[in-house]
């Protein structure tokens, strides 16, 4: 999903150290991490457009060091056979000032997302968003307010066909994002809307081999297409 690239850095490598735990029904994280930086000049930023968010990671391997550091934490249950729902959050300091006298925003991220697996069948959801306090501290058109969610159903046909461990899921997954529900001069960014249909072939439970069509709708000022249609075929693997 997009919203897992361009809102969650969810592809993000820093340095940070982390607690984990579980009970029968409960699986807990918590951990503290290098910030995400909205004023960095190695890395462009800030950044007015949908990457607003993602390009303002340092990363481990930057030597720039660590300014402030930001507290992660996620709480799931799964106390019901099949259910998995939990909370996770972000918050931490946004990086010095662009524009001087300005003061230093605060960034706040939260997702509440859900799974359910029942044989063959599985369902995934997630609601996200993301808040910069005293965005105009680092560009007039800074984005403050980003928010976006999915739901993704899948169903295994291969056992209709043949036994086999092998599993053939078709998928189907409604998505709605704004990358900026508003901005520091009041303005936004405008809403985008995506319908995908697919299969993924597992012929081991490491290795994915991926084909999909998105159709998706820009009622937004990010894209100069009202409407893209978009094939997608891949391979995918677990070491």
């Amino acid at each position: 999903p997009d919203i897992e690239k361009q809102i969650i850095p969810s592809t993000w490598h820093e340095l940070g150290v982390s607690v984990y735990g579980k009970t029968d029904t409960v699986e807990y994280q918590a951990g503290l991490y290098g910030a995400l930086d909205m004023y960095n000049t190695a890395t462009g930023t800030p950044k007015t457009d949908k990457d607003w968010i993602r390009k303002a990671r340092v990363g481990n391997e930057s030597d720039k060091g660590m300014d402030n550091t930001a507290v992660v934490a996620r709480i799931d249950y799964n106390g019901i056979n099949g259910l998995q729902i939990g909370v996770s959050a972000y918050a931490a300091k946004a990086g010095n000032a662009k524009i001087a006298s300005k003061p230093e925003g605060d960034m706040f991220m939260y997702d509440v997302h859900a799974t359910y697996q029942y044989e063959g069948f599985k369902a995934r959801a997630l609601y996200t968003e993301a808040r910069l306090s005293h965005a105009d501290s680092y560009d007039d058109a800074m984005p403050e307010h980003a928010r976006g969610g999915y739901v993704n159903v899948e169903y295994n046909i291969l056992p209709y066909f043949m036994q086999t461990a092998d599993r053939l899921p078709v998928f189907f997954q409604y998505e709605n994002y704004n990358l900026a529900v508003s901005r520091a001069d009041g303005t936004s960014f405008g809403t985008t809307e995506s319908f995908t249909y697919g299969l993924n072939y597992f012929p081991h439970e490491q290795v994915v081999l991926k084909g999909e069509y998105m159709l998706r709708h820009n009622r937004n000022t990010l894209s100069s297409h009202t409407g893209e249609g978009i094939y997608s075929f891949g391979l995918g693997f677990i070491f």
